[in-house]
């Protein structure tokens, strides 16, 4: 049986992985499955059957990717969790960003989101932690936690030798968030900028001019944020809290 509710993603897509699953073919369920974008994924998932659901998660076993988990039912959610188990949720989860691991488990019973946490690194942990600790409707809690920031009175060589021995870079990155003496964000200068001026110069005298970059508080309300980055064009902004 397959819930026919659910019809986001192209029907024919979803009726022929729930047919895969039918005829046990895992090799070819998995491949389709895991080509989706996890809003599709999630779409597949809600689509089918308790028992389908179950054959096709119990196919991906430790290979799952916890992304899709963010775009199901809370209710849902919770059942596929509970399937896979605290291990496997923990191991899938610790491989999404900060924002996502929380929006996965942030609807959970405390109790749940304390096992899943006692599987995850300690590091991880904290920062999971510390974004659950914000409002739900809080920039603190979509905020991302990987970001670049350099000292003013850093060199570009400095700069650049940090930048190329950094263990945690983001995935893609234009600009560097330049800071004062007590981390107060100050101003913003490109990737590009650090890498084509002089190994002796200070950031302080290439960063960008015109005012400091705009900042957002931890606790502003998501909505508010939204319409500040549609009025200014921002692509981000870093987040401050009430000390700056």
């Amino acid at each position: 049986m397959v819930n026919k509710e659910t019809k986001n993603l192209d029907e024919d897509i979803k009726l022929q992985i729930a047919d895969l699953l039918q005829n046990n073919n895992k090799k070819q369920s998995i491949a389709i499955f895991i080509s989706l974008h996890p809003a599709d994924q999630s779409d597949v998932i809600s689509f089918l059957s308790h028992d389908l659901r179950e054959k096709l998660l119990s196919y991906i076993g430790i290979d799952i990717d916890a992304q899709f988990l963010s775009y199901l039912e809370n209710n849902l959610k919770s059942q596929v969790i509970e399937f896979l188990g605290v291990k496997k949720s923990a191991k899938a989860i610790n491989k999404v960003d900060i924002d996502v691991a929380v929006e996965i488990i942030e609807d959970l019973e405390k109790e749940g989101i304390d096992k899943i946490l006692n599987h995850i690194p300690p590091i991880k942990k904290r920062e999971i932690k510390e974004a659950l600790s914000y409002g739900t409707s809080s920039v603190g809690r979509v905020m991302h936690q990987d970001f670049i920031a350099i000292h003013k009175d850093w060199t570009v060589s400095k700069a650049t030798s940090y930048l190329q021995n950094h263990d945690n870079l983001p995935d893609d990155f234009q600009y560097v968030i330049i800071v004062d003496n007590n981390y107060v964000p100050i101003s913003e200068i490109s990737v590009s900028k650090i890498l084509v001026n002089r190994k002796n110069i200070l950031i302080s005298d290439i960063m960008e001019e015109g005012g400091e970059v705009k900042k957002i508080n931890v606790n502003s309300d998501q909505e508010d944020t939204a319409r500040l980055f549609s009025k200014y064009s921002l692509t981000y902004a870093p987040v401050i809290d009430n000390e700056g």
